[in-house]
């Protein structure tokens, strides 16, 4: 037969268990009840927003580009990941502040629990002193402020990308629908199958229309809401007069010199984080008795700076492996490699930069010259079936020329920093 004692300790265990057996099912019946609330309030939130109870808005760009900038939800992320970086960099100081721990001590046993006083229980305050490595220190500050800069223009490239996109879907609304061809009057036959190309693009075009509205809403973070563009308030950005003017380097593109400069940067502050490494590390440590203690007669706090000893060392270890010097070689190479990856990026956006002056002034001339063609035939047209065609055909012509005008004007206007002020 076991003795008391064993029996009286077996009885808690098993009293334990089944408490936490207890809280575990209230805490899993809490969790579930909560699934529960969270999943009837999507199903209704999908029932609003579903089939025509949504609501209408119609927007300008202006409207359209401010509400991109403050609800698209990847740029809210973005923004806040900034703004924890810099809280990161300018809060780096508190790290010397020591941090204060609080202490509760009760000294009773369970079988004397019913005696319990306020006399068993005794408090102190420690407020250790920190001193971190000042080499660590100065290379975590390099790095916060290069995670910043680095943040910060990438944010700024992600804004510009965003604004395009609005740009294109915005232009491409204007072209649903334009597609439709003018009926013949001919035959009953030719007025059938006009008719029934009209009803499939009719169909095609509301389908594009679905398509874009369903964009607008998640850029412009309006779920149940159909936009409607006013693209009578886009903008024109042509740069047939100004890219000649334009110079990657100098008056061009400074976002994207500074984005290749921050890949070199890294490089080099790994270089110098090896470096770090060699040097002799200190270390210091402070030995600080209770600010507070209940237990302690007379002050409850530190009587002099007697009671407080700092100590530290300053050690230099030798890596007689050779892993140290084959990390700083390794750092070394990467500065190399990054610098001449750069180079060969370089030449080859410039070469891409060449590239698209030449389409561009391609179809420019292109673009005169069909409608020196196009005016020529309109001047001499009669009612001639043949010429119609022809101007039709121009005219078709014209309009794909300028779409591809406007993406090869929107590619220099990513770049284009002045735009962007």
């Amino acid at each position: 037969m076991p003795p008391a004692w064993f029996t009286e300790c077996s009885h808690r265990r098993l009293l334990a268990l089944v408490g936490c057996g207890a809280l575990g099912s209230c805490s899993a019946s809490g969790l579930f009840k909560e699934l529960q609330v969270e999943q009837a309030a999507i199903a209704s939130e999908t029932s609003r927003i579903a089939g025509n109870s949504r609501s209408s808005s119609s927007l300008t760009w202006k409207q359209a580009k401010d509400r991109l900038l403050r609800e698209d939800l990847s740029l809210r992320q973005a923004d806040a990941r900034l703004a924890e970086i810099k809280r990161q960099r300018e809060d780096q100081w508190k790290e010397w502040l020591p941090r204060p721990t609080f202490y509760l001590n009760l000294q009773k046993s369970l079988s004397e629990l019913s005696d319990f006083s306020g006399e068993d229980l005794s408090a102190s305050f420690y407020a250790p002193l920190t001193i971190p490595n000042p080499w660590a220190q100065t290379a975590k500050a390099y790095q916060y402020a290069l995670q910043e800069v680095q943040a910060t223009d990438n944010l700024e490239l992600s804004r510009r990308r965003l604004v395009i996109s609005l740009y294109r879907s915005f232009a491409e609304w204007e072209r649903i629908g334009q597609e439709q061809r003018t009926g013949d009057t001919g035959s009953v036959e030719e007025q059938v199958r006009f008719a029934l190309r009209a009803r499939e693009t009719e169909v095609v075009a509301d389908e594009r229309r679905q398509l874009y509205r369903s964009q607008f809403s998640r850029m412009l973070n309006l779920p149940g809401t159909d936009v409607t563009p006013r693209v009578d308030t886009l903008p024109v950005i042509d740069y047939e007069a100004e890219l000649g003017r334009l110079v990657p380097g100098k008056n061009y593109g400074h976002l994207a010199t500074r984005l290749a400069s921050y890949e070199i940067q890294a490089a080099l502050l790994r270089r110098k984080g090896y470096r770090f490494v060699q040097w002799p590390s200190p270390n210091f440590n402070a030995s600080v008795p209770a600010v507070y203690d209940s237990r302690r007669e007379g002050s409850q706090f530190i009587d002099d700076g007697e009671q407080i000893s700092l100590f530290g060392s300053w050690a230099k270890s030798f890596d007689l492996s050779g892993n140290e010097a084959a990390s700083i070689q390794s750092a070394e190479e990467n500065v190399s490699f990054v610098r001449d990856s750069l180079r060969i990026k370089l030449d080859a956006e410039g070469r891409t930069w060449d590239r698209l002056q030449s389409r561009y002034r391609s179809l420019v001339e292109k673009r005169a010259l069909l409608r020196e063609r196009l005016a020529a035939i309109l001047r001499g047209m009669g009612s001639a079936g043949e010429e119609l065609d022809d101007a039709r055909t121009m005219m078709a012509d014209l309009e794909n020329l300028e779409r591809a005008k406007r993406e090869l004007d929107v590619e220099v206007w990513l770049w284009d920093d002045k735009a962007w002020k």
